[in-house]
């Protein structure tokens, strides 16, 4: 599947303190590995960031950083990243971004290029299946 990443770029995000962003202005600058959470509760999710969390000097070493996007509100999402991704970029998506402006990318996992590092694009599908080791490591 191909993702149009110019259209995930203008996808409208929250931050931990309620300010709203573009989803492209947090990975324009560097190479990084994008992961949407089902929701900030989700028990799959958090194994999935466990998991994540684990690789994280391994994505910071090659000059790439870790960001995560959730559905939920900003204080879920501060909760969220204090708790369990601590020293990562936690966003909450609008529930109108999510449903309007996916793009396609909601598949486990879909990798493309972006200044000349990789960008994984992840949605956890219904049954929330798969490790980062099963997309092949982007990073």
């Amino acid at each position: 599947m191909q993702v149009d990443l110019r259209r995930i770029a203008e996808i409208e995000v929250l931050t931990p303190q309620a300010e709203r962003v573009r989803l492209g202005s947090l990975f324009e600058s560097k190479p990084s590995v994008l992961i949407w959470l089902r929701h900030f509760g989700c028990s799959f999710c958090l194994e999935q960031v466990k998991v994540l969390m684990s690789a994280l000097g391994e994505i910071e070493e090659t000059g790439g950083q870790l960001v995560l996007i959730g559905q939920g509100n900003p204080e879920q999402a501060l909760r969220f990243q204090q708790l369990k991704a601590p020293g990562v970029q936690v966003v909450s998506a609008t529930e109108r971004s999510v449903r309007t402006d996916r793009s396609g990318a909601s598949s486990a996992h879909t990798t493309s290029r972006l200044g000349g590092g990789a960008v994984a694009w992840a949605s956890a599908p219904r049954d929330c299946r798969g490790t980062p080791s099963s997309w092949g490591r982007p990073w």
